[in-house]
């Protein structure tokens, strides 16, 4: 459910080494399910379980001071909602709460939390979501008894969203998926078919040819699990693995098609609120099969 590109290492260029995680603070509450938006030196972390019921805060957090505060609240409480950044606003759209599910979008404007309620669509959780060309593509979620494996786009200047029906080999239908972009394309990472059963590929679909390409089989399935790029690197963190949470750090690179292993995370946490700002990763709270709950547990991830 997160995207960025940065300067990092250049085009083709050999995987790089495991980097480091440090404890931050502790945030104030436990909180998990979460949707978290970098934007400038701020994270935005919209809704989630804080601690056992759903939230509709808007709460940001400032990798400067490390801090915590309260910015404003969403018209619905919900978890696995999605966020991306557009033209200096950020889109929240869909999440859950119990049985419900919400197809809700509002906009966010960041310099003045003004929250602004925009045209809604297919209710799920779990769903993914990225910005590209100035348009949100949202892959996969759950309504309330099925699981989508379709593509939805949502373009801010007409307030509409379509129904895409791309080519190629439609992925499977999953939930508690995560996405990232890099070279205009929306790669769609593992997910969750039930409850016990993982996909185990990435998935690439290209918005301009509105084509899914060749899928790429990975060895390991996970879900709720963190997302994000620096640089020509996907990193995968955290997640749930058929029930425990497990404490990974997966490096793609997207120049050669390999993995490799970062530095282990800490705690082994899922369902775990992730952004990146320049050109580090940061993690806020999560959930902890372990300790059976949320964690207000924060991690910075360092690339070598």
């Amino acid at each position: 459910m997160l995207e960025a590109l940065c300067a990092r290492p250049p085009f083709g260029s050999a995987p790089p080494g495991p980097g480091s995680w440090a404890a931050l603070p502790s945030a104030p509450s436990a909180t998990y399910l979460g949707t978290a938006v970098a934007f400038g030196s701020d994270i935005f972390l919209f809704g989630g379980r804080a601690p056992t019921a759903q939230t509709n805060a808007i709460r940001k957090f400032n990798t400067l001071t490390n801090t915590w505060s309260t910015v404003g609240t969403l018209p619905w409480s919900a978890e696995a909602i999605v966020g991306v950044v557009i033209n200096g606003l950020i889109y929240v759209h869909a999440g859950g709460s119990g049985a419900s599910r919400f197809g809700n979008l509002v906009s966010f404007n960041p310099s003045n939390n003004a929250v602004t309620v925009l045209a809604g669509d297919v209710a799920t959780t779990g769903a993914a979501a990225v910005a590209i060309g100035n348009k949100m593509y949202v892959f996969g979620g759950q309504t309330t008894n099925t699981v989508l494996n379709t593509i939805r786009c949502y373009d801010p200047v007409t307030n509409q969203w379509t129904a895409l029906t791309p080519s190629g080999v439609v992925p499977t239908a999953r939930y508690f998926v995560s996405a990232a972009a890099a070279d205009g394309k929306m790669y769609i990472v593992s997910g969750a078919t039930t409850g016990t059963v993982v996909v185990k590929s990435i998935d690439v679909y290209d918005p301009v040819a509105n084509a899914f390409e060749q899928a790429l089989p990975i060895s390991f399935g996970i879900y709720a699990m963190g997302v994000g790029i620096i640089g020509r690197y996907l990193y995968v963190v955290g997640g749930s693995n058929q029930g425990p949470t497990v404490d990974d750090t997966r490096i793609y690179n997207l120049d050669t098609k390999s993995w490799s292993s970062g530095a282990v995370l800490p705690k082994k946490l899922g369902y775990l609120p992730m952004a990146i700002v320049g050109d580090k990763l940061y993690t806020l709270g999560g959930y902890s099969s372990t300790a059976g709950g949320g964690v207000t547990d924060q991690y910075l991830y360092t690339p070598a």
